[in-house]
């Protein structure tokens, strides 16, 4: 019997064991981060509401593979349902383990948190059932993330070590080092993007570091108070390593000019003058640091300094709001600016019906009938502002006072004892946008607006605003199940004389329910929107006894899933593209960005969509997209592999006036393929260009455009494109005469490039009009110089002809005749 006994108590041992064998889910499998069988989507959590969406990651490798030493567990069972994750990180490239590496274990707002020793080893206490994200970070090394681990399996975290970029600011020629801020930003698609990843300040010396940079090709600026922007392309760090150069400041040139009024030449004082400088190959971002700013004396005269080479933008805002753009370059002559003159502006605000339409008050004296609604509140902006405008603003505040920040005016105003307000001095021809806000304490009415563009002049011009009744809107936003929707945004818009106006978004509370006290009282258009339903609008009559409005709307399926590196580590930032063809040929974009555990969530309409993910020195492999079918497909995963990193390639030449030695001012560089550009004199050189096929094109203003042959760019080479003529472009005067040998009225005359000219200029225009001036002549600046195409018609009189152009002004005399067969 007791032989019996211990025989059973064996097998109930034996059991037990299997069991928990089986319930663990079997030895740890060898590989790397792979995905767990099951079908993906939310795991149920135990405890504190922690919950991680998607398909669980193992982290594990074979130690007998790799020659490391293995761990000994993955999680170890302990009392109280936690258990105990236990890893090692070490160091990808020299196998050596990685001491002081936080690792972290997150699942909502549940975290865990530890280091690993000097062996690499870390062990953390987790709960049982729950799943988590990894996060591992070191100073010297890329950060790890991985959306979702398997516990029960040992980990083998390795990790890439990062680099730094060292280098010198000096002023160039006398090679003093200079104060500056440096920028750092990376690649993306050979431009870089958006906000600098990081920000340093030179010491006295000049230095500058960067340390912690992740391992890719990143480009470097610095700005200073009174130099031109320099910058460097193609900065390659490579893992553990640091890059040094030298960052050479050139001196910078000046550019002067004066302000003053069309048609007359009288000066304009007090103007801001923004200069937007053309610096190659940069993005946005990187030309808004060279902009400088300054204001035209008594005399108009402005004066700036510490331009960069090349053509620039001007844009003048004139005391009175007008702005103007124009170009010029630096280093040239004075340039002159031309402002039309102002306009002087009468807004009158009355008491109108509710069925006002657009073109009541056009003009002066419009409305004299109408009884002038005294106190209202008059914002007068331009179009530009009238895009930022919130509106109406609430009564009793002042347009400018509301934090959620409404647009700047250029005037405001308070209508006197007949609604009238003057303002003055307005831009004339630019499109105004006036609003009139009822007086504090007016219950009746509600704010009015309209559009209007005046001529230049002296005389006033008077604008009248008609103001509605005020009325009110209530309602229900419902599913198809007419289950209430909490959150939905209601947008109204109403056509008010000529202008459409944005009037106040109001959201439906907990049972769906919305309320909109201050509309004008007619019609009103409504759109409803709520993240995983489709848009909907309605349009309705706004009246003060209206019925309840009751809105259904149909929901969308959100696409979740995760942006994973070949290991199953998150690729931070990614940002997922979905697309989608519609008729006639267009395409419809939707997009979002991984967070820092690789996770994304799309609210996509129903249909057929190509997913893509972008990130800076990452690649999405060719043939990889993942179609999903909405709403089927609910989650999906999108692999990227590493970007490989090659040297960047440099490119140098020269290039002069034709006929001298002479540098050509205002060029213009394009298709350089994320380098970065300098101009010594003639010469010019590219730096940092991206290797393989390329043509580089050149264009400066008043010469004819060209392109350098095609090279092919080995990484690392640098290759020198030799020396180039630019040609002066011509001017043609056309004297047209009719056949009686009387000079001929304005005319359409204009010129087709021949086909036999398709290689004169790589990006010349294949059509030139021609302008009638007051010598009469048509007269057109800016053509190429070779053979054309000249047509002209006037009436039923008409001639071709083919011409050469090959003077920097070509005359013509032209007659016009009737065509062949008509009489």
């Amino acid at each position: 019997m007791p032989r019996l006994l211990v025989l059973a108590a064996g097998c109930l041992v034996a059991l037990v064991a299997l069991l928990l064998f089986l319930d663990g889910g079997g030895a740890p499998s060898t590989g790397a981060l792979q995905p767990a069988p099951g079908p993906p989507g939310d795991v149920p959590v135990e405890s504190r509401g922690a919950r991680v969406d998607g398909p669980p990651l193992a982290v594990t490798e074979d130690s007998a593979a790799t020659g490391r030493a293995p761990v000994t567990a993955g999680v170890e069972a302990s009392a109280g349902g936690e258990a105990t994750y236990r890893g090692r990180v070490f160091d990808v490239l020299t196998n050596a383990p990685v001491e002081g590496a936080t690792v972290r274990l997150v699942a909502g707002e549940l975290e865990v948190t530890t280091r690993s020793d000097s062996g690499g080893l870390f062990a953390l206490g987790w709960h049982e059932g729950i799943e988590a994200a990894l996060a591992v970070d070191h100073a010297d090394y890329r950060e790890l993330r991985a959306p979702r681990i398997d516990l029960t399996r040992p980990a083998e975290l390795g990790m890439e070590r990062s680099g730094s970029i060292q280098g010198l600011v000096v002023q160039a020629g006398s090679r003093r080092p200079r104060t500056a801020s440096v920028l750092l930003w990376n690649y993306d698609r050979d431009r870089y993007r958006g906000e600098p990843d990081q920000e340093v300040r030179t010491d006295a010396r000049g230095r500058f570091a960067f340390e912690d940079v992740p391992p890719g090709i990143y480009a470097v600026g610095c700005v200073t108070a009174d130099l031109p922007v320099a910058y460097e392309t193609g900065v390659q760090v490579t893992p553990g390593a640091v890059t040094r150069f030298t960052l050479e400041v050139d001196s910078g040139l000046d550019l002067f000019g004066r302000v003053e009024l069309g048609g007359s030449r009288a000066p304009v004082a007090g103007a801001e003058v923004i200069v937007l400088p053309a610096i190659q190959g940069t993005s946005g971002p990187v030309a808004w640091l060279a902009v400088r700013r300054t204001q035209s004396g008594p005399d108009g005269g402005f004066r700036l300094t510490g331009l960069a080479t090349g053509s620039v933008r001007l844009r003048v805002i004139t005391p009175w709001g007008a702005i103007t753009h124009a170009s010029a370059v630096a280093g040239e002559a004075e340039v002159r600016v031309k402002v039309q003159p102002p306009a002087n502006l009468v807004v009158r605000v009355v008491a109108g019906p509710p069925g006002t339409g657009a073109g009541a008050g056009s003009g002066a004296g419009s409305g004299a009938a109408t009884e002038g609604v005294s106190g209202a509140r008059v914002w007068l902006g331009t179009d530009r502002e009238a895009r930022q405008l919130s509106w109406p603003h609430p009564r009793g505040e002042e347009p400018n006072d509301d934090p959620n920040g409404y647009a700047e005016a250029l005037r405001e105003g308070v209508a006197d004892a007949t609604g009238r307000v003057d303002f003055g001095a307005v831009p004339s021809k630019t499109k105004l946008l006036i609003v009139a806000y009822p007086p504090a304490g007016e219950g009746e009415l509600i704010s009015a607006a309209r559009y209007a563009s005046l001529p230049p002049g002296t005389a006033s011009t008077e604008r009248v605003l008609p103001m509605r009744a005020r009325a009110s809107l209530a309602g229900t936003v419902v599913d198809a199940d007419g289950r209430a929707i909490a959150g939905v945004l209601v947008t109204p818009r109403t056509r008010l004389l000529s202008a459409w106006s944005a009037l106040p978004e109001v959201h439906t509370d907990t049972g769906g329910r919305f309320s909109i006290p201050e509309l004008p009282a007619g019609p009103v258009h409504l759109t409803f929107e709520h993240e995983g339903y489709r848009r909907k609008r309605k349009s309705v009559t706004v009246a003060s006894d209206g019925e309840p409005l009751e809105v259904t709307m149909d929901p969308f399926a959100p696409l979740e899933g995760y942006v994973l590196d070949e290991r199953g580590f998150a690729v931070p930032g990614a940002r997922v593209i979905a697309t989608r063809s519609q008729g006639g040929g267009e395409v419809e974009k939707r997009g979002n960005r991984a967070d820092e555990f690789g996770r994304f969530k799309l609210i996509l309409p129903d249909g057929r969509w190509t997913l893509t993910a972008r990130a800076t020195g990452w690649l999405h492999p060719a043939g990889s997209e993942v179609v999903v079918f909405v709403p089927q497909g609910t989650f999906v995963t999108l692999t990227m592999e590493r970007h490989a990193v090659q040297p960047r390639a440099n490119v140098s030449g020269e290039i002069v006036i034709e006929g001298t030695v002479e540098s050509v001012p205002g060029l213009r560089f394009d298709q350089i393929r994320g380098g970065s550009l300098r101009l010594v004199g003639n010469r010019f050189k590219i730096t940092g260009m991206v290797a393989g096929r390329s043509r580089v094109l050149v264009s400066a203003p008043g010469f004819e455009p060209f392109g350098f042959d095609v090279v092919v760019l080995a990484p690392g080479a640098s290759v020198d494109l030799g020396r180039v003529e630019m040609r002066r472009t011509a001017e043609v005067r056309v004297n047209l005469r009719l056949p009686d040998g009387g000079p001929a009225p304005p005319s359409n005359v204009w010129l087709e490039r021949l086909q036999s000219e398709k290689g004169g200029a790589p990006r010349g225009p294949k059509r030139v009009r021609l302008v009638y001036s007051r010598g009469k002549r048509h007269v057109a600046k800016g053509v190429h110089r070779y053979k054309w195409r000249l047509r002209a018609r006037s009436g039923k009189l008409e001639v071709t002809r083919v011409v050469t152009i090959d003077k920097l002004v070509e005359g013509l005399r032209i007659v016009l005749q009737k065509p062949k067969g008509r009489r």
